[in-house]
């Protein structure tokens, strides 16, 4: 079965680029743009019949919502508060890193330090614990 991922971005080019390498890397990709739009998917899981992703990337720099926000209500709700949760972001703050920390975060990437395939090996080492 595949680990399904769910990728919280905006920008379509690191949207097609993700979903290119996770694709390939035999993972199940859902995509959603908008922060308001990653609340309503936060609140489905744990329903009947709604998949809980086995990971989540999720951008801070949203067109609505501040990703930290989003971080917050995955951690506040029980049925999402153990899915692990990196941080994929071109926002370097320090302020921003601690509370993605204090929130449980994986990690915090900065997405031009990283290419997709390490990030990969980063989401793989996750899973398999």
């Amino acid at each position: 079965m595949k680990n399904r991922i769910l990728l919280i971005e905006d920008d379509v080019e690191t949207i097609d680029l993700y979903k290119l390498n996770l694709e390939k890397a035999g993972f199940k990709l859902e995509i959603i743009k908008w922060g308001k739009e990653a609340l309503e998917r936060v609140e489905k899981i744990g329903t009947i019949g709604d998949q809980k992703p086995d990971l989540i990337l999720l951008d801070i720099i949203l067109p609505d919502i501040n990703g930290i926000h989003v971080l917050e209500k995955i951690r506040d709700k029980k049925e999402t508060s153990d899915i692990p949760v990196l941080i994929l972001t071109n926002y370097s703050n320090s302020k921003t890193e601690e509370a993605s920390s204090r929130l449980n975060a994986q990690g915090y990437f900065i997405k031009t330090n990283h290419t997709p395939k390490e990030i990969i090996r980063i989401i793989q080492k996750i899973l398999r614990k």
